[in-house]
């Protein structure tokens, strides 16, 4: 992961945004933090409608993620777990309300926990890219007739992969993805797998 960084950044921070496996609520976890960093993301999320709650950790799982994607990373760990229902304003919302912390040296990565038995599609299946289009589709009409009484029919699914691709398009304002990203992170078979915006 670091060599899609610029030569010799490092994020001060990495905020991975999740799904709550059951939790209705909308949580910020932060390990490795004075809690500056997670208070400022909860009160910009805030100011856009969207309420999470806050703690404080002395560790977290993801900072061993974080760890193996960089190496001996010092930086902060935040976790924005969203909940599985969430509705207004949407998955791809929750995205653009966070894109700008890009510009603020924190690395945005929307992770899915999947386990390896289940059966996902392959990434390279074009499915993920109509399915991507279509939603940039749905948002460009819906900025078009914005303020005309005109209401949006989407079919939601509730699967945690689709909703943090949701939120993943969202950072991306709307745009299609222009890698694809694969790394083995042990002999246990555990992987990292995904797609990626290079801005």
């Amino acid at each position: 992961m670091a060599r899609l960084l610029a030569s010799g950044a490092r994020p001060e921070a990495v905020l991975f945004i999740t799904i709550a496996d059951q939790d209705d609520r909308l949580q910020l976890i932060g390990s490795g933090t004075d809690g500056e960093r997670l208070s400022a993301l909860a009160e910009g999320l805030s100011s856009r409608g969207v309420r999470a709650s806050v703690q404080r950790s002395a560790s977290s799982p993801l900072d061993q993620i974080a760890a193996e994607l960089f190496g001996d990373f010092a930086g902060e760990c935040i976790e924005l777990r969203l909940a599985a229902n969430f509705e207004e304003p949407g998955y791809s919302g929750i995205g653009q309300a966070l894109s700008d912390w890009r510009e603020k040296g924190t690395l945005l990565v929307c992770l899915d926990r999947v386990d390896g038995g289940q059966r996902l599609k392959s990434l390279y299946d074009s499915s993920w890219l109509d399915l991507m289009s279509s939603w940039i589709e749905q948002y460009h009409w819906r900025q078009a007739v914005k303020g005309l009484d005109v209401a949006a029919s989407v079919v939601q699914s509730r699967a945690s992969t689709v909703c943090l691709l949701q939120a993943a398009l969202g950072l991306a304002g709307m745009r299609l993805p222009e890698r694809l990203l694969g790394y083995d992170l042990d002999d246990a078979g555990r992987a990292l797998l995904g797609f990626g915006w290079m801005t």
